[in-house]
């Protein structure tokens, strides 16, 4: 992708690029005029989702992943007359700088007959990181992600904008407007940033309609972190009869960094909220090494959900084909399923199909009940079938590891979790 650099050592040059000298604006974009009131509380066929956060920071030198800030959603849910908001004043996000203004709204509405499911972000001010060469301001960064069913069908739409980008030189020089970049066209103020303005995805189907933006995104040089700012989605969907569905499954789940994590969230799979419509869905990966402690074999996940009118029935489910354990015990074929069905006579749990093949350790074979509470002196201790009842659902780990080696981590082998909840709609 071609990058555009703007030179960052005098006024001068940045004069001479074309670049005005002015004080940095703090004007926001305006609201957008269709956003409307939220109305009462109505139950409808479509299954509405919607978040949105102020920062998220990735990678660089801090830990894998940072959290996000000003985070808001609306999470599975067939009600029109939803609205979750969060305001955080002014935080200090490390390796990025000082965000200020942090205002989250997610709605699901209903306007002259369209169902709509909207988030909205907007960040007032974005102070980066000082550095010798000065330091780089943002301010008035926006995005609006909408999605609606009408008498037409379904719509997808998107906005970003963001108000000022303002260089700030060291050594008392006056402040200086950087233009903003066009949309997927980064600009760079070397050994500051580069910055690229978000472009959003906007997907309309004949049965959803998905959409999702970011205001920008920022490479910050001098910690090599990338930052994600003003992220809006919201999605819709159609096909809710008598139940939501809320599930998940994933073969390796970790509180570690490294390779492990990342086969988890390879072939994790997020169950959506109006089901499958009775399709099984599956993915898999191939295994992976964590340090010669864990040795994972081929991994998957599968999930399959439908509902009629009466009744809504899904489940998750998740495994591995085998796991070495230091080199001294092996597990084989680890499989994790959580089902639940929802009726008018109410609710059914069960882990059927939870299972735990042939086991060995250093080279013995080793009864299933002897595994539970099983301790490797200094490596790891072994937990199995750890269940835990939700109100509306089950979720269920087939092996659950506790490294020993100080650390006290954790890693979930074959998870599963279901929740199906009330459509109040039938």
């Amino acid at each position: 992708m071609p990058r555009r650099l703007i030179p960052a050592t005098v006024a001068l040059a940045l004069a001479a690029s074309g670049f005005a000298v002015m004080a940095p604006a703090t004007s926001a974009p305006a609201e957008p005029s269709t956003t409307s009131a939220v109305a009462k509380k109505a139950s409808t066929r479509f299954a509405f989702t919607a978040t949105g956060y102020g920062t998220r920071v990735i990678g660089g030198m801090l830990p894998a992943e940072s959290g996000t800030t000003a985070f808001t959603s609306i999470a599975c849910t067939n009600e029109t007359g939803k609205n979750n908001t969060n305001h955080v004043a002014e935080v200090n996000v490390p390796g990025l700088g000082t965000v200020a203004g942090v205002d989250t709204e997610v709605s699901t509405k209903k306007v002259d007959g369209a169902v709509i499911s909207e988030s909205r972000h907007d960040v007032a001010s974005v102070q980066l990181l000082d550095t010798p060469l000065g330091s780089l301001s943002l301010t008035g960064l926006h995005a609006l992600s909408r999605v609606t069913h009408d008498d037409k069908g379904y719509h997808a739409y998107n906005e970003t904008s963001v108000a000022d980008i303002v260089l700030t030189p060291a050594g008392g020089l006056p402040p200086i407007a950087i233009p903003i970049p066009s949309l997927g066209m980064p600009i760079t103020i070397p050994g500051l940033a580069t910055i690229t303005l978000g472009k959003g995805i906007a997907k309309e189907r004949a049965d959803g309609a998905l959409a999702q933006a970011n205001a920008v995104f920022i490479h910050v040089i001098p910690t090599d972190t990338k930052v994600k700012i003003a992220r809006s989605s919201a999605k819709i969907d159609e096909g809710v009869k008598s139940g939501i569905f809320n599930g998940s499954s994933s073969p390796i789940r970790a509180a570690v960094v490294g390779d492990l994590v990342d086969v988890g969230r390879a072939v994790n799979s997020i169950m959506p909220c109006q089901g499958t419509d009775g399709v099984l869905k599956e993915k898999s990966a191939a295994g992976v090494n964590l340090a010669d402690q864990i040795v994972v074999g081929a991994a998957y996940s599968r999930q399959t959900a439908q509902q009629t009118k009466g009744r809504a029935v899904g489940y998750e489910e998740s495994g591995v084909a085998e796991v070495n354990i230091a080199n001294q015990l092996i597990i084989n074929a680890i499989n994790a399923r959580a089902t639940v069905a929802r009726s008018r006579d109410g609710l059914r749990r069960s882990i059927k199909g939870t299972t735990i093949g042939a086991i060995t350790f250093n080279g013995e074979p080793m009864a299933l009940p002897d595994l539970d509470g099983f301790e490797i002196p200094g490596v790891a201790r072994i937990d199995t079938n750890v269940v835990k009842r939700l109100p509306t659902g089950i979720s269920v780990i087939a092996i659950q590891v506790t490294l020993l080696d100080g650390t006290l981590a954790v890693v979930n082998i074959g998870e599963a979790r279901m929740r199906v909840r009330a459509a109040n709609n039938n």
